[in-house]
């Protein structure tokens, strides 16, 4: 319940960590599984999306020094 209560809030590195130590205890819940899997997804999603704000970003900069 409460690694599903940081992923609702998007503490996303905390939902992953308590549903990891939910799954040392009992390796085959499937809500703990599910929790990483939509954590770690959310992750890459943001961090795709970093690094293309980054990339227009800088592309911006160098239209402006032409």
């Amino acid at each position: 319940t409460q690694a599903q209560q940081y992923l609702d809030q998007g503490k996303f590195d905390e939902a992953v960590s308590l549903a990891q130590n939910v799954l040392s205890f009992d390796p085959q819940n499937i809500d703990a599984q599910k929790i990483i899997a939509a954590a770690k997804a959310k992750l890459k999603a943001l961090a795709e999306q970093k690094a293309q704000d980054l990339k227009s970003g800088l592309m911006n900069i160098g239209a402006t020094e032409q």
